[in-house]
């Protein structure tokens, strides 16, 4: 089902990490707990619905709230599908184990 990748650009302003002062509840379909009903930060919604729709399993997302780059984690299944739509991997520190399935937003 792949679909045009969507553009992004957050714009959050003085939105420190780890609050929830910008974000919006989406159902992730690969979560079970709390219903599936996760935080994703506003900008970064439309990007994680694209995502979901074309299959990828995420863990974890930050838009980096113009501080770092921006990311979304998936589950070592999604990755040959990142790359498939044309995602790159991040340039964060990350422990080896794990940098391969951190990849970057960028449009």
């Amino acid at each position: 089902m792949i679909m045009k990748k969507p553009d992004f650009k957050c714009y959050c302003k003085n939105i420190d990490f780890g609050t929830y002062e910008n974000t919006v509840s989406m159902k992730c379909p690969n979560i079970k707990r709390k219903g599936g009903w996760v935080s994703i930060d506003n900008c970064l919604a439309t990007v994680m619905a694209f995502l979901w729709k074309n299959g990828i399993e995420t863990l974890n997302s930050c838009c980096g709230h113009q501080k770092l780059e921006t990311t979304v984690i998936v589950s070592e299944k999604s990755i040959k599908k990142m790359k498939e739509l044309g995602y790159k991997n991040s340039t964060l520190d990350a422990p080896d184990n794990v940098k391969k399935q951190i990849f970057k937003i960028t449009i």
